[in-house]
């Protein structure tokens, strides 16, 4: 979906945007629960196989779901996104 001197058309620019801003409305509002609910998981892993339990882990896994979550949710987003405009296209006969 580019011109052929290699630019983004603005479907392709809006589409990104759009991703963009949905995931992170995704990590804002599903990111607290999946953090909840798995927390006491990692928790008990580190600290039975790690020997540790604090702070440090709590950040980290915190930073994990934000960043894992934003990051599946951008790709869900995009190919939705995508698969609904090219068969959109196809089925206008492009």
């Amino acid at each position: 979906m580019s011109h052929q001197n290699g630019n983004p058309d603005e479907t392709s620019a809006a589409a990104r945007g759009f991703t963009f801003i949905a995931s992170i409305a995704f990590v804002f509002f599903c990111g607290p629960y999946l953090y909840r609910v798995s927390i006491a998981f990692v928790q008990d892993f580190a600290r039975e196989n790690y020997g540790f339990d604090g702070a440090l882990i709590t950040y980290f896994w915190l930073f994990v779901v934000a960043l894992g979550g934003f990051g599946f949710a951008k790709l869900v987003i995009f190919l939705v996104l995508k698969l609904g405009i090219f068969g959109f296209a196809a089925s206008r006969g492009r």
